[in-house]
């Protein structure tokens, strides 16, 4: 009499129920997570442009069918990250285009010359460029 081989029948019976789960990208803010859904880590909290917003926050992964959960600042699921947020890209996609920004109090001159086309403005009492691309700027 052969033995019964349990493993291999309980191996062929779970393995549908096995579900691959990837972690979620670290954000500026925060690491990402290494469980369940794979929360992506947290952005930074940034009033810089004049509104509250988080910045930089870090992808989704995934498990199974189900789609991440986004982080704050971050991206969700299957979908690549914002334009110019420097979110990261949900599971399997492209992170978002980074931006940088320079804010010193209007107190001080502007700045002597920028290249790249930055965009300028006065947000809550300091001179702002915003920067989407290459580019440099003298003082």
């Amino acid at each position: 009499m052969k033995p019964f081989k349990l493993a291999k029948y309980l191996a062929l019976f779970l393995a549908p129920l096995v579900l691959i789960a990837c972690g979620g990208g670290g954000g500026a803010g925060g690491v990402g997570a290494d469980y369940g859904d794979g929360l992506g880590g947290i952005g930074v909290l940034s009033i810089i442009t004049g509104v509250l917003a988080y910045w930089a926050g870090g992808g989704s992964g995934q498990r199974g069918s189900n789609s991440g959960t986004a982080s704050l600042g971050g991206t969700a699921g299957n979908t690549a990250g914002a334009t110019n947020t420097g979110a990261g890209g949900g599971y399997s996609q492209a992170g978002g285009s980074g931006v940088v920004f320079i804010s010193y109090p209007n107190t001080y001159s502007l700045a002597a010359s920028t290249t790249g086309s930055p965009t300028y403005s006065v947000i809550n009492g300091n001179h702002t460029y915003k920067f989407t691309g290459s580019g440099t700027i003298t003082f």
